[in-house]
């Protein structure tokens, strides 16, 4: 005759040990979130503070391009071809900026056929601290009557 023998009360060992290693995955998963989700807005601001930053240089290079536009000519070599500064801080984030000029052929690229000469792209492209990238780009097209 086999006697079962009555269980204790209580957890074993394995027991707990599994329930620790399990409630301190779902912290660790709850911790996660909450820190990405307290970034999310400093990296939404760095975003649109980039976005103006890009569109304020381009439309200063516009407006450098209609400075040097006599008698229908423009002058291409006169047109602002860096950032005026290499890095800009703002509430104490620091943003680079670059930009670069290439040419692109008549026909090609959106460069209209009829344009005179090759014409010459701009883009300017601001980094952010935490890495993201904006860049914006302008064809300047030659023009001569």
């Amino acid at each position: 005759m086999n006697r079962v023998l009555p269980r204790p009360n209580g957890f074993t060992f394995l027991e707990v040990l599994i329930a620790i290693v399990g409630i301190g995955m779902v912290i660790t998963g709850l911790g996660a979130t909450v820190a990405a989700s307290l970034r999310t807005p400093t990296l939404n601001r760095e975003i649109a503070q980039a976005t103006f930053m890009a569109q304020h240089m381009m439309d200063r290079v516009a407006a450098d391009r209609r400075q040097y536009v006599t008698d229908g000519t423009v002058r291409f070599d006169s047109i602002l071809t860096a950032c005026p500064q290499a890095t800009v801080t703002i509430g104490g984030a620091v943003f680079s900026c670059a930009m670069t000029t290439a040419s692109v052929t008549a026909g090609s690229d959106g460069c209209p056929t009829d344009a005179t000469t090759a014409c010459q792209q701009r883009t300017i492209t601001i980094t952010t601290p935490a890495g993201g990238v904006i860049s914006t780009t302008m064809l300047f097209v030659r023009y001569e009557n």
